[in-house]
């Protein structure tokens, strides 16, 4: 638990005290500019959605990349889709930001063991891109990665537990359509 963190909390939506958001959003900043990863996946958010300060992509890049390098896995995870989805240029992804971001994405998947920590719809996201191997950038068109269903089967399992039910379809469609991993021999070979 961060103390300091949860005062902000307080301020912003007036629990125990006075409502004062933007004393609380000051706490945020000095703490993520002191080096509090969650602080700075918090501003990440609240810059990106535009709630509680103004948009700004730039602003929410920034604290992104400082969450990820404090080892923040929702700050890190936002910032490796920010990489795919080509925010952080005019002109869109290059095929380099493109990988290091799957690449972010793979490892931190690997890490991820509840839904908790990156939200439900963020593991069908995870589960998607690997499923499917590609995704596509309007200035590259369709860029593949490897298929790796095991990792998709994990990330589904994960947000099913959650009873989000797009979890529950997308395993459905993987069983219907004879991918499913059998169950005995989760190294088995699926076709695609």
């Amino acid at each position: 638990e961060n103390r300091v963190i949860d005062l902000s909390q307080e301020y912003i939506y007036g629990i125990n005290r006075e409502e004062n958001p933007s004393h609380g959003l000051k706490i945020y900043h000095e703490e993520a500019n002191n080096g509090d990863p969650a602080a700075a996946s918090f501003l990440g958010q609240a810059y990106e959605e535009g709630t509680l300060i103004p948009k700004s992509i730039v602003k929410s890049i920034n604290y992104y990349k400082k969450a990820m390098d404090g080892k923040d896995k929702f700050g890190t995870y936002r910032y490796a889709m920010a990489l795919i989805k080509g925010e952080f240029k005019e002109g869109g992804p290059n095929e380099a930001d493109i990988k290091d971001g799957f690449t972010i994405l793979k490892k931190i998947s690997e890490q991820v063991t509840d839904c908790f920590i990156l939200g439900p719809e963020a593991m069908i996201e995870l589960g998607e891109l690997y499923e499917k191997g590609k995704f596509h950038s309007d200035k590259f068109g369709l860029f593949t990665m490897p298929i790796d269903l095991k990792s998709a089967i994990n990330c589904y399992e994960i947000a099913r537990s959650k009873q989000v039910p797009r979890a529950s379809n997308n395993l459905g469609v993987l069983y219907v359509n004879n991918k499913f991993l059998n169950e005995s021999n989760p190294n088995s070979k699926v076709e695609t």
